[in-house]
């Protein structure tokens, strides 16, 4: 999609949005699946969770696949510890 001809919106508290089309693009860290921003053993233990049919106590964002082939597989769960191991960046 092009936003080039995007105008900003600013949003003063209180004020409504509902007339307001809007998309919002988050920098999401690939392995952050729990996304507070760091790619730690969590994030690891989420995703083995999802892998293996569990359900993880905790919201997700399945857009932070780790490896970038877009679904969570054990590859992500390997990606994430090399990352927290310091072997990956």
């Amino acid at each position: 999609m092009n936003c080039s001809n995007a105008e900003p919106v600013t949003v003063t508290e209180g004020q409504n949005i509902q007339d307001i089309d809007f998309m919002l693009y988050l920098n999401i860290k690939k392995g952050d699946f729990n996304f507070d921003s760091n790619v730690q053993i969590d994030d690891a233990i989420i995703c083995l969770k999802v892998v293996t049919g569990l359900i993880p106590e905790t919201n997700i964002k399945i857009d932070a696949d780790a490896d970038g082939d877009d679904r969570m597989s054990i590859a992500d769960v390997i990606y994430i510890l090399q990352m927290v191991s310091g072997l990956r960046e």
